[in-house]
């Protein structure tokens, strides 16, 4: 990763930690910062946007023989967000994690006790 790729994701919350996701893995690193240098204003985007473009795309192009089954992302503080509408739009995006091949998504969401999800 370059310094103004590493500047440009760390403006963008929540891309920092999400970029330090795969240490152990360059191609994924790779992808997801070429996303990142590709689509500059990308957290002006819709959270749609911001998912398929910094995480799917990036997990789709991976290789078949991709040395990890799985991945992790953490989604803290998914209570923070600025309304019902954009929890339920986060939850529901990580469905579209089933058209990756390469690779299993895990997701491990944490909230505070003030929100309830209901599908």
């Amino acid at each position: 990763m370059n310094k103004d790729t590493l500047e440009q994701a760390s403006s963008s919350p929540g891309v920092v930690e999400i970029l330090a996701m795969p240490y152990k893995s360059l191609s994924v690193k790779r992808h997801i910062c070429e996303a990142i240098a590709e689509h500059s204003e990308i957290t002006s985007r819709a959270l749609r946007d911001q998912w398929r473009q910094l995480i799917l795309q990036p997990l789709l192009k991976l290789d078949s023989d991709f040395p990890h089954p799985s991945l992790l992302i953490v989604v803290g503080a998914l209570d923070e967000c600025e309304g019902e509408n954009d929890i339920r739009v986060i939850v529901q995006l990580f469905t579209e994690a089933q058209l990756l091949r390469s690779v299993r998504l895990r997701v491990f969401i944490t909230s505070g006790p003030k929100i309830s999800i209901i599908f």
